[in-house]
């Protein structure tokens, strides 16, 4: 039940962050609250703490990301969300989700025909970088122009979540 809860969620976050480039944050409180009214409810209460840990050690790692302007806020928030959804598949989801993610953002840059210029663009952010010895926010960021080369992380994340609910799928039948 938690997964189909997740995946509407998912589903949900990738429609606004389609129509309005972000996920409300009514949406991710909501799917926080009820990830862990699912947790009290299904008789794993105890599990709160361990769950509520691993998602401020995964905030931690992403964090980063978000002080780099690479990933959204919205975007962290559901990520955090999934791990009272998903428990211990979360590895397997984010695992899943990241690859969907860089076959999306190749599949878009193709289909922009900006594939070579994101690449030197990146390629001259890393050099600059180290040429001045700080890390600095990615320059894309700077005015969020998704149509140019900004890829919705929740895209990537639904696609994600499908893998993870074939994956569950293949290894019940077999």
């Amino acid at each position: 039940m938690e997964i189909a809860i997740y995946t509407a969620i998912l589903l949900a976050a990738a429609y606004y962050d389609w129509k309005e480039n972000r996920i409300p944050n009514v949406l991710c409180l909501f799917a926080a609250g009820l990830g862990m009214l699912l947790l009290f409810t299904g008789g794993q209460g105890d599990q709160l703490i361990r769950w509520g840990t691993t998602a401020i050690i995964l905030f931690f790692l992403l964090f980063p990301l978000w002080l780099l302007r690479v990933i959204g806020a919205g975007d962290i928030k559901l990520i955090l969300t999934g791990v009272f959804f998903l428990k211990k598949d979360i590895g397997l989801f984010l695992s899943c989700g990241g690859i969907a993610l860089a076959m999306l953002s190749l599949f878009y840059m193709i289909r922009r025909k900006n594939l070579k210029r994101r690449c030197l663009l990146f390629y001259g952010y890393v050099m600059e970088c180290i040429r001045e010895q700080r890390i600095k926010p990615y320059p894309f960021f700077k005015n969020r122009d998704v149509s140019d080369g900004g890829i919705q992380v929740s895209y990537g994340l639904l696609l994600g979540q499908l893998c993870l609910c074939l994956i569950r799928i293949y290894h019940k039948a077999g």
